[in-house]
């Protein structure tokens, strides 16, 4: 989506395919997503679920599942994304985050906040650093 607002709620995302963003590509856009489930989502770049530019995106009491294996198993860099904007997850379940790489990226290029809150995964395995 671009240039839109949308909020999602009760959704199960799931065998979503794409070059970018598995199931979501954001481009300055606002997306909120409330009790959605993200389960064997693949992209053929970079954000098995979401990859986001200059956006704003949370996710709210979302479960957050195994994805990849379509485009060459689980080393995809990140489940998530981020290109300059926004992140929030709030009491997210994650889960079965692809061996390669973490739950999210930043890249160097734009401002990026990035908001967790008692959300479930290792702490070790969140960060990916700057490898966008």
């Amino acid at each position: 989506m671009k240039n839109r607002t949308v909020e999602i709620s009760d959704c199960i995302f799931s065998y979503c395919y794409a070059m970018n963003g598995g199931a979501i590509f954001a481009d300055n856009s606002e997306v909120i997503l409330d009790r959605c489930s993200f389960y064997q989502n693949d992209a053929a770049s970079i954000g098995r679920v979401l990859r986001g530019r200059l956006s704003t995106v949370s996710f709210n009491e979302c479960d957050i599942g195994q994805n990849g294996s379509v485009f060459g198993g689980f080393d995809r860099p990140v489940e998530i994304a981020m290109f300059g904007g926004e992140l929030n997850l709030q009491l997210c379940r994650v889960r079965g985050v692809g061996l390669a790489g973490g739950l999210f990226a930043l890249s160097r290029v734009g401002a990026n906040a990035v908001s967790i809150t008692r959300s479930s995964e290792m702490m070790a395995r969140l960060f990916t650093g700057d490898e966008l």
